[in-house]
């Protein structure tokens, strides 16, 4: 890991007061975080976190450092900004491939911040029903979900995984289920593809079997069907967010999976970088939940 990341690990790691939250903002283990400071420490010859609280906290040392480093930074970002008005502005066109659900949950803001910051480049949108575990190879930009920890092309934004939610209205009407065995009083709603098997197997055992009573041939359809109030439905954590649903039984929360980003150019000022810059910037900062706001099944 080279200064820079080791700089940026420093700084995640002061704002999140913790080693874990700096690894999850970051898209990173939390071994590689506590690699990353320790290999700063080593260097500098001192202390920069105080761990021996709950939560970890600057040393006088590590602020003096951390200060001196962010004008350092600030020194590059005028640097680089002065070099960049001397460039041709990007023009061209890309297309963006998403799952229908991550683009409206998240890809908004990106498209309305891009399109000002560089008003000749066209954005091609591609959206899909039901999320792929492989790249559109036709797009640009991809943002997909991946069971992979990422790699050096791609950049984890957030994580989501599939829960149990329903409107109020029908939980109102129905009840809230407190247990497995409660679902077999309430209207399911499956997804099923070719493809594919129930979204609810998951949840089943040799002692409980689910059976569906309204079947959708995407995620996007179970969810108009869920919101329309037909019943409890696995929707994706970031779909009960902005279809302001209600989950329950949380503890049978699946796995989550990263949401990654994946721009096939690697040319740094070609408009699919561009692109994927600034939404890596403000999808990781504001759009998806990260793992801390999962809750494992006990």
């Amino acid at each position: 890991m080279d200064r820079l990341q080791e700089l940026a690990v420093m700084q995640a790691a002061a704002q999140a007061g913790s080693f874990v939250l700096a690894a999850q903002r970051l898209g990173m283990s939390q071994a590689s975080v506590t690699r990353a400071v320790a290999s700063l420490e080593r260097r500098l010859g001192v202390p920069v976190f105080d761990r021996s609280t709950a939560q970890v906290r600057l040393t006088d040392a590590g602020v003096e450092f951390l200060e001196h480093a962010r004008r350092i930074s600030e020194t590059l970002d005028q640097a680089g900004a002065a070099a960049l008005a001397g460039l041709p502005q990007a023009r061209g066109a890309i297309t963006v491939s998403a799952p229908m659900g991550l683009a409206a949950a998240g890809l908004g803001p990106v498209l309305i911040a891009f399109a000002a910051a560089y008003p000749r480049v066209d954005v091609r949108c591609r959206f899909h029903e039901c999320p792929k575990e492989t790249p559109d190879a036709a797009a640009d930009v991809v943002l997909r979900l991946s069971k992979d920890r990422g790699s050096p092309v791609e950049r984890v934004v957030g994580r989501a995984w599939r829960t149990t939610a329903a409107t109020a209205a029908y939980l109102d009407r129905h009840g809230v289920p407190k247990s497995l065995k409660d679902l077999s009083r309430h209207r399911l709603i499956d997804v099923r593809t070719q493809s594919s098997e129930s979204v609810w197997r998951a949840m089943e055992s040799p002692r409980l079997e689910l059976v569906s009573q309204v079947w959708a041939d995407s995620d996007e359809a179970a969810l108009d069907a869920c919101t329309a109030g037909m019943g409890l439905a696995r929707v994706w954590s970031y779909d009960v967010i902005r279809s302001d649903l209600r989950e329950v039984l949380p503890r049978y929360r699946e796995t989550p999976v990263n949401i990654v980003l994946h721009a096939r150019h690697s040319e740094p000022w070609h408009p699919a970088q561009l692109f994927a810059g600034l939404a890596h910037e403000i999808l990781a900062r504001q759009a998806f939940p990260t793992a801390a706001a999962h809750k494992p099944r006990k």
